[in-house]
């Protein structure tokens, strides 16, 4: 009888009987090929053959091993996944059975008081007093409405002292007095609609009171005819409904006055009071990327302030025409780029920097719009660093939490905005002249662009503003760290493109309507990518040059700036 031995497989190692099996159990090699005994010298082809099939098999099964180590670490990251979700489940379960509960009690409640009615002598002159008692509360609920109304004289009272404190010189002091004439009128035209309103609750007090005197006199006569008990508690009952639906109409209208007057007022002090003066360097290049010239500028922004003590600045970007495209004569210039044309646009306002990742969580954990999304999606992180990893419908989110928030317009800016923002008067290929350079761009510095010479390439994002220069309208980044939204449908060139600065789309132009419908939209248009980025060639980050992406898709060189145009412009 032939002696069967035990061996190992040359790949795992998993122990099996000789002449037993023909296959590897664990990893499928052919193990009829290890016991081969051969007399002699093995030929070199043989050797080298049976080395290269070695070789490979493990590296098959090496590369199956880690697999299998990544799958199961994703198995177990979606088992967490999926059993914080359950315990988020099982929270809401026991909130809503605990909710059940307490509604349940209230309905017994309610019941037994009910039935203790209906089997007491129903006491008329109680149930008088009770609407006397409903009276009396919409008596408190006027004076509680001329409170908030001194409540916000008072506060325009304390905002015109501030102002005339911080006035600094005469110009500055008649700009406030311009403004807090504004802010009179606003008021003056609140006082009206209150006073309407004090007459529309007083006249309802008045019919209130009517309606109460004839119930008396009703209750009188039912009384004297005998009416049934239960009649007579059904009459109250519908006379109480009516009262309480004309408080019920009351008290909205005083609380729409009131809602009305705080957003003016928050709208009047996020875009007058919150503005400063700041300055930056703006930096001119010559033909081979070194710097020629370097002068400061100053310009406004609006400092508007995100949950978390954030701040988000918003430069005024003041109106103007200028043309848009690229000339024939423009290095790497592309068809898309044409035909030139002349664009009239509007103030607004743009961010200073494009959005940073400290931004985005503070808005990110504002209440859901339409979408969700993620409080911190970037590839790489830190606070300063610019949002990355994000879709065109996470950017129009962001827009629409940050406009209920603030409840000023706040949205993507059209292409022409962001081409006439960047350019801020300019018509070489970069704001700062004919070249690029790694020193005040982040890009693949290994290219070039004209006669500009090489440089550092970063191959990641780098924190907003850290190169320290800016356009003439005191914009940074501008050019490159990473590519920005706009709210734009991609053409294929400017063939009837607008010509007022608006985003070419076919959506509604008021900004709310607007963002929702964008937010439903699922068709996945392909949208506007404007400004290059940390890992795309020189010319990408030219004024004029155009790019596009599917709206949902996401990638780490991806970011985007918001704009806003306010009710106020300085």
């Amino acid at each position: 009888m032939r002696r069967k031995y035990v061996s190992n497989c040359l790949i795992c190692q998993t122990e099996y009987v000789e002449a037993t099996v023909n296959f590897c159990s664990t990893c499928g090699w052919d193990l009829s090929q290890d016991n081969v005994y051969v007399l002699g010298e093995l030929p070199d082809v043989f050797v080298q053959n049976q080395q290269s099939q070695l070789a490979g098999a493990r590296r098959i099964w090496s590369s199956f091993l880690a697999n299998q180590e990544r799958l199961n670490q994703e198995k177990a990251d979606l088992s967490s996944q999926l059993t914080e979700q359950l315990t988020k489940l099982q929270e809401q379960l026991a909130k809503s059975r605990n909710l059940r509960r307490q509604i349940k009690a209230k309905l017994e409640q309610v019941t037994a008081q009910l039935t203790q009615k209906e089997q007491e002598t129903p006491a008329l002159q109680a149930e008088i007093a009770k609407l006397a008692g409903e009276r009396a509360e919409l008596v408190a609920q006027l004076a509680q409405a001329n409170l908030g109304i001194s409540r916000l004289e008072q506060v325009t009272r304390e905002r015109a002292e501030l102002f005339v404190q911080l006035a600094q010189s005469d110009a500055e002091l008649h700009k406030l007095k311009q403004e807090h004439l504004v802010l009179v009128a606003q008021l003056a035209a609140a006082k009206t609609e209150n006073s309407r309103l004090q007459s529309e609750l007083g006249t309802q007090l008045a019919a209130a009171h009517t309606e109460i005197a004839r119930l008396q006199s009703d209750l009188a006569t039912q009384l004297s005819q005998s009416q049934t008990e239960n009649a007579r508690r059904q009459s109250i009952a519908r006379e109480r409904d009516e009262l309480a639906a004309q408080l019920a109409k009351a008290h909205t209208e005083n609380s729409r006055l009131q809602v009305g007057l705080e957003q003016q007022l928050v709208q009047w002090e996020l875009v007058v009071g919150n503005h400063r003066e700041f300055s930056f360097p703006v930096v001119i290049l010559d033909r081979q990327g070194r710097e020629n010239s370097r002068q400061n500028g100053t310009a406004q922004a609006l400092i508007q302030a995100l949950p978390g003590g954030i701040m988000l600045e918003m430069v005024a970007i003041p109106g103007g025409k200028f043309w848009m495209g690229s000339p024939d004569t423009e290095l790497e210039r592309t068809a898309a780029e044409s035909p030139v044309h002349q664009v009239t646009v509007s103030p607004f306002y743009l961010g200073r920097f494009p959005v940073t990742q400290a931004q985005w969580a503070a808005v990110a954990g504002l209440p859901k719009v339409v979408r969700d999304i993620k409080a911190n999606p970037a590839n790489f992180k830190g606070k300063d660093l610019p949002v990355e990893s994000i879709s065109w419908y996470d950017a129009v989110e962001f827009c629409a939490r940050l406009t209920e928030y603030t409840k000023l317009p706040y949205r993507l800016p059209s292409e022409a905005e962001w081409e006439y923002a960047c350019r801020a008067g300019t018509t070489t290929p970069f704001h700062f002249g004919e070249t690029i350079s790694p020193k005040f761009v982040n890009y693949d510095g290994n290219y070039t662009y004209g006669e500009g010479k090489k440089g550092e390439y970063r191959q990641k994002t780098i924190p907003v503003g850290s190169l320290k220069i800016a356009n003439a309208f005191g914009l940074s980044d501008m050019h490159g760290n990473v590519w920005e939204w706009c709210s734009d449908i991609w053409h294929e060139n400017y063939n009837g493109a607008p010509v007022d600065g608006s985003a070419w789309d076919d959506l509604d132009k008021n900004h709310l309507i607007n963002l929702r419908q964008k937010l439903n939209d699922n068709d996945n248009h392909s949208r506007l990518l404007r400004g290059g980025s940390w890992c795309r060639n020189p010319w990408h980050c030219r004024s004029a040059l155009r790019s596009w992406y599917l709206s949902a898709y996401r990638d780490d060189s991806f970011g985007f700036r918001v704009a806003c145009v306010a009710a106020r412009f300085p």
